[in-house]
């Protein structure tokens, strides 16, 4: 069975929904409703091409005649820190495992079939598709080297874009257009590459300063991207290692996998602690992997499951768990969710 993933970032689905809804825990202007902001999907061609959304697993007891929807966790409970020497399960594996256990997050399997029609007309129409990712304004337009070496530095940085308010967010110009979230981070690697920085090339960004870091990510306003301390970090630590252990670049890690993606997950957590998120769940460690997921999606994606995207276990990647998603099925009565919750989330 051959499948499609397609990654879709900033793109715009409108399915007619009221104004008046709302997303919990979200002040965020780029939260609107009649919108799908980030989205993993799977079309499985068996049948009449069945369409199957993949948000964190594939329990397969939970199969409808359109659609397997996995849990995309939110606010749990007992996420606690991390004992050694524990298994850790698969991103699927803990989805199932979270699923059957989840006390204040519930799936409507009549919210799913709803979605899944509504996302095989968008597949079918054009609307969306595994093109919209180089078609992006700031990804690249090249399926080469360089091209995977932009997809490591901006994965390893892309987290925590949130502020206190929608009124001071971290924003970014470039080419005489203000990008924000993860779009501004992408337009200050570009910038930096175009003003003579070489932020792909880790024999760079392994000695890289905090005034040059500072520099590349300058904002608009006085707004400094969140955690900025821990990028300069990661981005030092990613450096040496790659220059250390696999020649200086990021495409020899992801010749190492032999096309799979699980092998690449497994090297990104191993040598790239950053991408391993993972927590303790009643008394599992289970796992997230959401930026190291993105990173194999995006990969796949540039190169359109070809050459180094060539992944032949692609299917067994789950979606992310962004915290987009779980606002997007809220939206679309995917989810729901207990009156406690709610409450937690209101209250910010």
């Amino acid at each position: 069975m051959t499948s499609l993933t397609s990654v879709v970032r900033g793109e715009r689905f409108h399915f007619g929904r009221s104004n008046s809804a709302s997303y919990p825990n979200s002040s965020d202007a780029d939260v609107k409703p009649t919108t799908l902001d980030l989205l993993i999907s799977i079309l499985v061609p068996s049948g009449d091409s069945e369409l199957v959304c993949i948000f964190m697993g594939l329990p397969r007891s939970f199969k409808s005649p359109w659609m397997v929807l996995g849990f995309c966790p939110v606010i749990l409970d007992g996420l606690i820190s991390l004992p050694p020497n524990m298994t850790t399960l698969s991103p699927a594996l803990s989805a199932e495992f979270i699923v059957q256990r989840a006390a204040h997050v519930h799936i409507n399997p009549f919210g799913i079939e709803k979605l899944a029609k509504e996302l095989s007309f968008a597949l079918s129409s054009g609307t969306f598709g595994i093109e919209k990712w180089s078609c992006q304004e700031l990804t690249p337009k090249i399926p080469d080297d360089r091209a995977i070496e932009w997809i490591f530095v901006t994965d390893l940085l892309n987290f925590s874009f949130w502020t206190d308010s929608s009124d001071r967010q971290y924003q970014v110009m470039f080419n005489q257009k203000v990008h924000t979230g993860y779009w501004a981070l992408c337009a200050a690697v570009n910038r930096a590459v175009e003003e003579g920085f070489d932020l792909l090339d880790p024999n760079t960004y392994q000695h890289i300063t905090e005034a040059q870091l500072k520099r590349i990510l300058r904002s608009v306003g006085n707004v400094e991207i969140p955690l900025f301390t821990e990028r300069l970090r990661l981005l030092r630590e990613s450096g040496k290692t790659l220059v250390r252990d696999f020649g200086g670049s990021f495409k020899n890690v992801v010749r190492m996998c032999e096309g799979s993606a699980f092998k690449l997950l497994d090297m990104l957590c191993e040598h790239f602690p950053s991408f391993k998120d993972t927590a303790i769940y009643e008394s599992q460690q289970v796992s997230f992997l959401k930026r190291a997921q993105i990173l194999v999606g995006d990969l796949w994606l540039c190169f359109n499951g070809q050459s180094v995207g060539a992944f032949y276990d692609i299917d067994k990647i789950t979606a992310f768990a962004d915290y987009r998603v779980p606002q997007v099925l809220y939206y679309h009565d995917v989810v729901s969710y207990s009156d406690k919750l709610l409450d937690v989330l209101r209250k910010g």
